[in-house]
């Protein structure tokens, strides 16, 4: 597979799988960011609380040991402030591509 996505930022919610009580990595998630990962791009999964969080720091982590997307990946969880949110993803984005 190719790195169409090198040097990009990929966002991927968690909130879909949960809002529909599947929980986090019941849906698409781990497997979109396994994707996005191998195409190159810095991965960040945006919880919305902390189990959220914790369930996708395992396989984000994986994403970071396997070296897919260079070793980029985290994990973001939302304080629910929207503005503030987004200045910290921003952040995290930044600090993540340099």
């Amino acid at each position: 597979m190719g790195k169409r996505l090198a040097g990009a930022v990929a966002f991927v919610s968690t909130g879909a799988s949960g809002a529909a009580g599947g929980g986090v990595g019941a849906g698409l998630e781990p497997e979109l960011a396994r994707r996005l990962a191998a195409e190159g791009a810095t991965v960040i999964v945006v919880g919305s609380d902390a189990a959220e969080a914790a369930e996708a720091g395992r396989w984000v982590a994986e994403l970071a040991s396997d070296g897919a997307g260079g070793g980029r990946a985290a994990v973001y969880c939302a304080a629910g402030d929207a503005e503030a949110d987004v200045d910290a993803l921003v952040e995290l984005a930044a600090e993540l591509s340099r």
